[in-house]
Parts: structure tokens; C-alpha cells; sequence
């Protein structure tokens, strides 16, 4: 009966830690939704408790740095990787890029399209930088690309004719052809 009761309570526990490691899986891949559940008041129930906490940081901390329509870096988040990478006098380039012709989609075809716009130039401009560059929408139509460590001209300068390439591609959303530009302003650090 001792062995029966132990593998009973061994698939159990098996079965509890599952659960946790989906729910931890799932908020690890930004599902903030997801809730660690059980009514166990022992080891499993604090470690249950302790991924919905993490869960509840780890969203306050996106929202804090991420922009809520484009999912990519937020003014406060690239503000703050400036500040490091000055402090440790690291070098740097930084892409300033401004849209062109963006205002007159939103007064045409309303915020909408504009909103639905930004999302695809966001997936566009996620071509040109590296994992550890940054990529951030700062404002209405403004984005900045930083790249860390990156200060060779050439490759910046093709680094924003890609830019200019993918922004000049038409848009298309809802059957609506969209057109815009890009003006591009380029920073190298310590210069």
C-alpha cells in the first residue's frame, strides 16, 4: 500500500510542477495572462505564488519600456541604455528616423490605418538591427536604431539606405496602397 500511495503522490507532484513550468513558459513568451494555479498550501503553492509575483513584475517592467502599439523599445528604455552606454564610454551609432508623408495617411484613412501602419514599418525596421541594438519608436513617427559598438560609416550608411529601401516599399493594409518616406539623422559615439 506504501508504494501505491507513492506513486500516486509522485505523478501528482509530477503533474503540479507540468502546470507550472507552462504557466512559467507561457509568461516567459509575454502571455501575462497566464496564472500559476493550484491550492496546495506547501512548496508548490510558494513556488505557484512566486511565478504569479514574477509574472506581475515582469509586466509592469514591459510596460514601463515598451511601447504599447508597435511592442518595440519605448523613449524611457533607449533613454536608459544612452545613459549606460555613455557611462561606460562605450561606442555607439544612433539612426534618427522621422516618416515622411505619415500625417496625411492618418487624416486620409484615419488613426486606424496609421496605428496599423506603424505596426508594419515596426516589422519592417526589425530587419535592420542585431540582437543586442535597439530599436525604439520615441514618438507619433519617430523611431531610433542604436547600435552598440557599431561606429564604421559604410556600414551605417547601408545600414540606412536598408532603411530608406524598406520604408519606400508600398504598404498595403485593408486593400489600401500606402506610401511614405523616411528622413534619417546619424550619430556616432564618442564623435
Amino acid at each position: 500500500i506504501g508504494l501505491l500511495i507513492s506513486i500516486i503522490l509522485s505523478k501528482k507532484l509530477t503533474r503540479q510542477i507540468k502546470e507550472l513550468k507552462e504557466t512559467a513558459d507561457k509568461i516567459g513568451e509575454g502571455d501575462f495572462q497566464a496564472i500559476a494555479k493550484t491550492s496546495s498550501k506547501d512548496e508548490i503553492g510558494d513556488l505557484a505564488n512566486t511565478i504569479n509575483n514574477m509574472s506581475s513584475r515582469d509586466k509592469a517592467i514591459r510596460q514601463a519600456n515598451e511601447d504599447p502599439l508597435t511592442g518595440l523599445a519605448n523613449r524611457r528604455y533607449l533613454m536608459q541604455k544612452l545613459d549606460g552606454l555613455m557611462k561606460a564610454q562605450k561606442n555607439a551609432a544612433i539612426l534618427f528616423i522621422d516618416l515622411d508623408g505619415f500625417k496625411p495617411i492618418n487624416d486620409t484613412h484615419g488613426h486606424d490605418m496609421g496605428d496599423e501602419a506603424l505596426k508594419v514599418v515596426s516589422e519592417r525596421f526589425g530587419a535592420c538591427v542585431r540582437d543586442n541594438d535597439v530599436l525604439a519608436r520615441i514618438g507619433g513617427d519617430e523611431f531610433v536604431m542604436m547600435f552598440n559598438g557599431l561606429t564604421d560609416k559604410d556600414v551605417l550608411k547601408a545600414r540606412a539606405e536598408k532603411v530608406l529601401e524598406l520604408i519606400n516599399e508600398p504598404l498595403w493594409i485593408n486593400d489600401t496602397r500606402l506610401k511614405m518616406g523616411a528622413s534619417i539623422g546619424i550619430s556616432v559615439s564618442p564623435n
